[in-house]
């Protein structure tokens, strides 16, 4: 039996050592430098500190949100940071990375690169006058250009384009392949010269596709490059789609005599004279696109079979809902606008002006709800227009499909849109719309002045976080009930570990959302809405349901505005103030926002609706009067005793003289009982005569009734006996 802790004999460890240093050869092993796995179920908070804000320009965010890198100048070199600890030193790093993409306008790259899964970076540096690619902190072979590094959606492979004098090629896991090729790409750039584009994995990983470019003497010759084999030529190929399983692909591609067809899975279709770019459900089951025919009419090609005209010159794609089973298209009308049909099916107009156009047509995840914008509004199909537009031409559905979120543009700033339903007061920027993986909650960013002083803040809902200088595009959950997000102040960079229970909003504001949500609605009755509005004057934040309605106000119909204001009205809510005067100037919310100013009682409303009763017709006339008798303002009384003198209409006199009583300027009291004393006016206003009485009462105390005699000869100091 061997004893423990005895050495072997020297030679035989060295025997040992050889053998294992040969079979690691012979099986071709070579040792890599991952990123070590995050756990991002448990991943804890991190403080960076960083030296300027250079260095936070830099930083970039892994996919899956485990690890941020970001690159610090120092003595004429540059350094990697991972999670902050330095990597590697080069003297030239390409960061930012600038690259002409899809024939556009150069795009600026962050320049290191993260694979889906976090554990693997990449970035170029500088070789003299090339560049080498960096994967797993090893540099590969030098070459004169280099395209962006794309990785498998696992992470496992990594390609690239590179170019040496003047052939590219596709380098994949550092292993290069044909060299032959005068381009990598589909498109041409600005010039006519053919754009760089980016290699294509397939979502296994396992297949990769791409488009080769050769110069001949009369042109270029395209290629689809597929696993290795090439696939044309033709004079030219944009499009490339595949389906999710790879198993169908399809392109655009031109031919010889200046037609163009659809390459479906390595078979051309009938040629046209023009076509839009094909589209693939998801399965792979049904393909279809637009064309023009030699007359050149608009036709619609769906599996082959040519369907009725679509009418659509401008040859937009198609769209599949992700099941599949829909294909919504575009049209154009006869005055120029756009329909949206729906399996033959017009289901939309996007109105009489050729410029409101229909744009960002997207299905729910689950193919129920089918929305798009206008130059006018957001739209949901079979539910109608939504309040507001959204001011980046952006929405976004919840994963359950059962919610939508946006944001608008109000003129106090932007407001997030949940369901139609403002989330918060208006702020001056909002970013990063994203909804929790159960759909329960919004997330986002806002962007805020506070004395003089920009703060962004993360908001779960209508709860807001920590202040920071900058907070980072996305927000990612490890868990259901767990989500972090990335935030810079103060030189230093911080992953923030928040759990959703601790940033709830609770259930009060949610209930206020709903009762706003309801009044807001078309359909719901008068009395229902009365009674909402006056529920949510006794609401327990009474803050936040300020901050609802001021943002749902601005979006409302007249009727929904109403009660609206009215409730901010029964809030003393001074917020609403800029709101309401904005209001004045429209014909269908001038009568509520009177009212609501009126009620409110602040003294910045009165040249406004001094302004607003020149130029108003009757019923808001004796509004605007009734609300500057609330506020008593004696600024007000000149006018208001120039109007009574100008107005033919009885109920606006009757709100002026009780305005003017509920004033309290005794200076009127001669003008009233001069009006009083005018028979021709009172023979004709027996009820205006009335009311001035009343207004004379509390202005003096006396009770002489409507006898002008005897008002006229108290005032003379006789003073009468009251009745």
């Amino acid at each position: 039996m061997a004893q423990r802790g005895r050495r072997l004999p020297r030679a035989v460890r060295l025997l040992i050592l050889f053998v294992g240093v040969g079979v690691v050869g012979i099986l071709g092993y070579r040792p890599v430098s991952r990123i070590p796995a995050s756990g991002v179920a448990s991943l804890p908070t991190l403080t960076i500190s960083l030296p300027d804000a250079q260095a936070c320009s830099s930083i970039v965010i892994s996919p899956d949100g485990s690890h941020a890198a970001y690159v610090l100048s120092a003595n004429g070199g540059k350094t990697v940071h991972l999670d902050g600890k330095p990597l590697a030193r080069h003297s030239k790093i390409r960061v930012p990375w600038e690259e002409l993409r899809d024939g556009c306008l150069p795009q600026l790259l962050p320049g290191l690169f993260f694979s889906p899964d976090g554990r693997r970076l990449a970035y170029a540096v500088a070789r003299g006058k090339q560049w080498a690619m960096v994967v797993d902190g090893k540099p590969g072979t030098a070459y004169d250009e280099l395209g962006a590094p794309i990785f498998s959606s696992k992470g496992r492979r990594i390609a690239y384009t590179a170019r040496t004098g003047r052939r590219w090629q596709v380098v994949v896991d550092g292993s290069e392949a044909d060299r032959s090729f005068s381009a990598i790409g589909a498109g041409r750039g600005l010039r006519g010269d053919p754009t760089v584009l980016d290699p294509i994995f397939s979502t296994d990983g396992k297949h990769l596709a791409y488009v080769a470019i050769t110069q001949t003497t009369i042109g270029f010759d395209y290629y689809l490059v597929k696993d290795g084999q090439k696939i044309g030529p033709y004079t030219e190929i944009s499009d490339l789609t595949f389906s999710t399983n790879w198993a169908r692909y399809a392109f655009r591609a031109g031919i010889a005599d200046g037609k163009q067809v659809i390459v479906d899975t390595g078979k051309a279709q009938p040629a046209f004279a023009a076509l839009s770019a094909p589209a693939l459900s998801a399965d792979g089951r049904h393909l279809a696109y637009s064309a023009l025919n030699d007359r050149r009419s608009p036709v619609l090609i769906r599996d082959g079979k040519l369907q009725s005209c679509s009418g659509d010159r401008r040859l937009r794609t198609p769209i599949f809902s992700p099941d599949g089973k829909q294909l919504v298209t575009l049209i154009t009308g006869k005055e120029g606008q756009d329909g949206l049909v729906r399996d033959g099916v017009v289901v939309a107009w996007a109105g009489e002006s050729p410029r409101d156009g229909i744009y960002t047509v997207t299905f729910s995840p689950d193919s129920r709800r089918l929305a798009y914008l206008t130059h006018e509004a957001l739209v949901v199909v079979d539910e109608g227009r939504q309040p507001g537009i959204p001011h980046d031409w952006r929405f976004v559905f919840s994963p359950d499909s059962r919610h939508l979120a946006y944001t608008v543009a109000v003129p106090d700033g932007v407001v997030p849109m949940r369901d139609g339903v403002p989330l918060i007061a208006p702020v001056e920027e909002v970013n990063s719309l994203t909804f929790s993986p159960d759909s329960v909650h919004l997330l986002y960013s806002i962007r805020q002045k506070s004395a003089g002083r920009a703060q962004c803040y993360p908001c779960i809902d209508a709860a807001r976080g920590t202040a920071f200088e900058k907070i980072f595009p996305d927000f990612y959950f490890p868990v259901p009930d767990q989500y972090y997000y990335y935030g810079y102040t103060a030189g230093q960079l911080h992953r923030v570990m928040t759990l959703i229970s601790a940033a709830e909003e609770g259930r009060e504001r949610t209930h206020i959302r709903q009762m706003v949500a309801q009044i807001m609605a078309p359909g719901v009755s008068a009395i229902r809405r009365r009674e909402l509005s006056q529920q949510l004057t006794h609401a327990q934040d009474l803050v936040y349901a300020g901050d609802v309605l001021l943002a749902a106000a601005e979006l409302a119909s007249p009727m929904a505005f109403d009660d609206l204001a009215a409730t901010l009205g029964g809030l003393h809510e001074k917020r609403a103030v800029p709101m309401l005067i904005r209001q004045l100037a429209k014909d269908d919310w001038e009568w509520s926002a009177a009212r609501t100013l009126g009620e409110i009682g602040d003294p910045r409303a009165v040249p406004p609706l001094l302004s607003a009763m020149s130029r108003k017709h009757k019923p808001a006339r004796s509004m605007i009067a009734s609300a500057l008798g609330k506020l008593r303002d004696r600024r007000a009384v000149a006018p208001l005793l120039a109007y009574l003198q100008e107005s033919p209409d009885d109920i606006a006199q009757v709100e002026i003289i009780r305005a003017l009583g509920e004033i309290g300027d005794p200076l009127v009291v001669s003008v009233l009982i001069s009006r009083l004393n005018d028979p021709k006016k009172i023979d004709e206003e027996e009820y205006v005569a009335r009311e001035i009485a009343n207004t004379l009462h509390i202005l003096t105390g006396q009770s002489f009734g409507e006898d002008g005699t005897r008002w006229q000869a108290w005032q003379e100091g006789s003073r009468p006996t009251a009745k």
